[in-house]
């Protein structure tokens, strides 16, 4: 069952099962970018997960409170972007992967080697639920189930969402991303973020903005879909990360932010409007409301980034374009300089 209102599991013997004692369990953060999951990754230490051995450090720009990102996981995903034919982590790529990719020696081999991580972290940290949040894990998410598959873990899914016209904003200014690739990218991160979701695992929904507006709320939502077990001392720890990390000057951008003539595609916006069903008003994303819903969008989506992969070529051969211009105007002043250091020599 998928759960995304904050009902009590307790009772459900699928999930009490699931959750029996000594069993590994995963909690992946994904989404796209900018939606919020590092805040909300730091509010699943506060409620006792494991988030990892080594975290990645803060970025006073893109994320001064930090990324809560486990360094290993964060290396393992760089490396599977290229060697699924993405170049570097923080490509702006938004053209499909070929399925034959996910069969590259390369991915197999580290898919078998974070399975290992996730094992002995689980076994060292002795905490209830291993948590690994990471945007990319949505772009990769083929890789992510494989690993999860050949650690044998019980997997659960958050999936953040947040305006797209924020997520374009917000993205501008960390890392200068146009609105067009900031959409394409929204949608591409979204779409697999969702995939488990399809396959019945479970998934819930958090939009950025509720978030803020009532970290506790969220908080309990997380822990009913996981049933997971608190403390009174975790109670503790829970209302001091929501009164001291979960700040208003944590929003800088809200659904009026964006840039001038960049509106993002109906397909973004309806896809959005659902994700805010599931967030705000309670819709399981299993429930017979979603289900065709989420079809005909998954078949639109699937149309739309074809045409992803054209826009890739056209900035493809823009790129190539400015370098050899870039190269051409290096070499001739190169050029210009060795001439004028010869005839000095000359005199």
């Amino acid at each position: 069952m998928i759960y995304s209102n904050g009902q009590s599991l307790l009772a459900d013997p699928e999930v009490s099962q699931r959750a029996s004692p000594g069993a590994l369990r995963t909690l992946c953060v994904a989404g796209m970018m900018r939606t919020g999951s590092s805040a909300l990754t730091r509010g699943l230490g506060a409620l006792g997960m494991e988030l990892g051995n080594r975290i990645q450090s803060s970025d006073k720009v893109a994320n001064p409170t930090g990324f809560w990102e486990d360094t290993f996981i964060y290396q393992t995903l760089h490396q599977v972007y290229r060697a699924v034919g993405l170049g570097d982590r923080l490509s702006t790529s938004v053209g499909n992967i070929p399925a034959e990719r996910w069969q590259n020696p390369e991915v197999i081999r580290l898919a078998n080697a974070a399975a290992d991580y996730i094992r002995k972290s689980s076994a060292n940290a002795g905490a209830q639920i291993c948590a690994f949040k990471n945007p990319s894990i949505g772009r990769l998410m083929p890789f992510w189930r494989r690993v999860i598959k050949i650690a044998g873990a019980d997997d659960y899914y958050i999936v953040t969402t947040r305006s797209p016209a924020a997520v374009a904003a917000s993205a501008k200014r960390a890392w200068n991303i146009p609105a067009d690739v900031s959409y394409a990218l929204w949608v591409q991160f979204t779409i697999g973020a969702l995939l488990p979701a399809k396959d019945g695992r479970p998934t819930l929904v958090v939009d950025y903005d509720e978030f803020l507006d009532d970290p506790a709320v969220q908080l309990a939502r997380i822990a009913a879909m996981t049933n997971l077990c608190t403390s009174e001392d975790r109670s503790e720890k829970i209302e001091t990360f929501c009164r001291e990390f979960v700040r208003p000057e944590l929003r800088h951008f809200d659904e009026h932010s964006g840039q001038p003539g960049a509106a993002p595609p109906p397909l973004l916006l309806e896809m959005y409007d659902v994700l805010q069903s599931a967030a705000r008003d309670g819709m399981e994303l299993n429930s017979e409301v979603f289900a065709p819903l989420w079809h005909g969008m998954d078949q639109r989506a699937a149309d739309f980034t074809c045409q992803l992969s054209a826009l890739d070529e056209v900035r493809r051969l823009g790129f190539a374009r400015r370098l050899y211009w870039r190269t051409r105007s290096a070499l001739r002043d190169s050029l210009s300089r060795m001439q004028a250091s010869a005839a000095g020599r000359l005199k």
